[in-house]
């Protein structure tokens, strides 16, 4: 890529005729690591005699940049070209094998001795950063925040409901899964053997909330007559009361037992009990109370819109306003085991951390307009479910995220988990419950946009870089082409060998793509942080322009060639 030439020139520089260009490559470097330190252009310094005591033989000095190399005291033939290396020299010469051609005195009639040739460094394409993999395709992989890719929770769609929009989702303690639906106002349940049947039929338009106690029994709203059903394990369902409000738009249930009802409009909290009288425990300064979350202390959180306000209300003493979000609703939220509170935002869709102190910090930013449901687990895992644009994001514990699942769907509403840490989510306008599974086995893969080389590239070392638990794997396959996108042309997928020394199985080519291929046995899953692939891509012809001067002009003085 730099070649240092010389040659007479029809120009007088100084009086000599000699000029000493420095020619670089056309091609520019797309990747990789930097040039190493002792890889510079040559550069001349000019010794205390002059460019004249230079060239007639007097003592100088000169230093070129390749290496440090340093030549004195010797006569230069000008008028003979310096002595190449062979090309299987420079097939031999290492990476970091940089020197510059040398001369000497002693042999003035003899061949000059060969110099070891320019070598160049191996580029690097390296994929560990979030905004590189998301120009990939992850099936069953997660990207994550801070880089690199891990394993997402393998996804299964457990029913189909054939309603306009399913929306509210609630798992009991045995397994069961229970979907509300617009616009035919019922209730599904589907087993853990997979069998779906409409346990509640009602004259509502739609089934809102739903919420499951820890005796198995199920609490389901209806809307827009507010009315409060309740289906006692092996009973058939009945009406428990009917609330003096417009919406009925969350449920939950208290350690206690206590049944809560956020309503709108009006923005109150109903406490109900078990013979279906109610009481009116809180009213928000807002006109709806859109969600609601328990604490393990019993003590109520809920969000507020259009105002974004977000109270505690606890099982003794008055309630507190927590804090008011800028600019958004609370769309939803939820509470872990530590007492931190998350809430999910509207129209623009964030998750925000409320700390004990109040302080709120934060979590994630998403490109969509809701946060239409956030779940917080107790190993600290927080779940978000977002539309338009369906996806569920999970926050991990050190503050990194990652997208965990993306349907072609518009809307994710409804986020519920069952005492193993399984997920499970509506999606509305489909009409799908799906199963998140982080417990079993899983595998996953994730393809990377194809990387252009610049020209036809020998392949080299392959490198990776993260952790495997037991169980798990994680294996890498390339496959090269000539063509910008993959066709009939490419190699096919090859395996890239575990373990030091390994290096890229493809043939040259200008393009490659990688594959990434993860898989575990249990809860526990492999986590690849980076992966390096080496390449050399073939020499340019050099091409140079003179542009000044440009011919019948005379110089003196200093002049700059360019």
């Amino acid at each position: 890529d730099h070649v240092e030439k010389r040659s007479k020139t029809e120009w007088v520089v100084s009086g000599s005729t000699v000029l000493s260009l420095t020619v670089e490559g056309r091609e520019k470097d797309k990747g990789g690591r930097p040039p190493s330190p002792e890889y510079q252009p040559p550069r001349y310094e000019q010794a205390a005699g002059g460019l004249a005591d230079l060239f007639s033989g007097m003592d100088y000095s000169a230093s070129a940049g390749l290496g440090g190399v340093r030549v004195g005291e010797e006569s230069i033939d000008f008028d003979a070209p310096p002595p190449m290396p062979t090309w299987d020299e420079v097939e031999t010469v290492g990476e970091r094998e940089i020197t510059a051609p040398s001369f000497s005195q002693k042999r003035p009639d003899a061949e000059a001795p060969r110099g070891k040739a320019i070598g160049r460094l191996a580029r690097i394409w390296r994929l560990c950063g979030p905004k590189d993999l998301l120009e990939g395709e992850a099936d069953g992989a997660a990207i994550l925040s801070t880089g690199g890719l891990s394993l997402a929770p393998r996804a299964q769609d457990l029913a189909h409901i054939e309603a306009r929009c399913v929306w509210p989702v609630a798992v009991s303690p045995d397994g069961s899964v229970y979907a509300g639906s617009w616009t035919d106002g019922r209730l599904h349940r589907t087993s853990r053997e997979g069998e779906t049947t409409c346990v509640l039929e009602t004259t509502d338009a739609g089934i809102q909330a739903v919420a499951v106690a820890a005796d198995g029994t199920v609490y389901a709203a209806g809307v827009p007559e507010a009315t409060i059903y309740r289906l006692e394990p092996r009973q058939e369902p009945e009406q428990l009361c009917r609330l003096d409000v417009q919406n009925v738009w969350a449920l939950a249930i208290g350690p206690s037992g206590n049944l809560w009802a956020a309503t709108g409009t009006g923005g109150k909290l109903f406490r109900i009990s078990d013979d279906g009288s109610t009481e009116v425990a809180f009213v928000a300064a807002d006109r709806h109370i859109t969600c609601l979350a328990v604490g393990t202390d019993g003590t109520v959180y809920l969000g507020t819109s259009p105002l974004g306000k977000v109270y505690a209300v606890p099982p003794e003493g008055a309630p507190r306003a927590i804090c008011e979000i800028d600019d958004a609703a609370v769309q939803s939220i939820g509470v872990n085991g530590a007492g931190n509170v998350y809430v999910g935002t509207s129209p623009r869709a964030r998750v925000l951390k409320i700390d004990g102190s109040g302080a709120v910090t934060e979590l994630v930013k998403v490109k969509a307009k809701h946060s239409l449901a956030v779940l917080a687990r107790p190993d600290g895992t927080v779940f978000v479910a977002t539309g338009p644009d369906a996806r569920v994001i999970a926050v991990y514990p050190d503050g990194s995220s990652s997208l965990v699942y993306h349907p072609k769907a518009a809307y994710i509403a409804g986020l519920a988990s069952d005492p193993a840490g399984n997920v499970y989510l509506t999606t509305a306008d489909t009409g799908w419950v799906t199963k998140l599974d982080e417990t079993g086995p899983r595998t996953g893969s994730y393809a990377s946009a194809v990387h252009d080389a610049g020209a036809t590239a020998r392949w080299g070392a392959a490198r990776w870089r993260g952790s495997v638990p037991d169980g798990g794997s994680v294996e890498l396959f390339t496959r090269t082409g000539a063509t910008a996108h993959p066709d009939e042309t490419w190699s096919p997928w090859a395996s890239v060998p575990s373990g030091p020394g390994a290096s890229v199985p493809s043939p040259p080519g200008r393009f490659m793509q990688c594959r990434i291929d993860l898989a575990a046995s249990g809860p526990a899953a492999p986590r690849l942080d980076v992966a390096e692939f080496r390449y050399l891509p073939a020499n340019r012809r050099p091409e140079i322009k003179l542009k000044s001067p440009a011919g019948d002009e005379i110089w003196s003085g200093t002049q700059t060639i360019r």
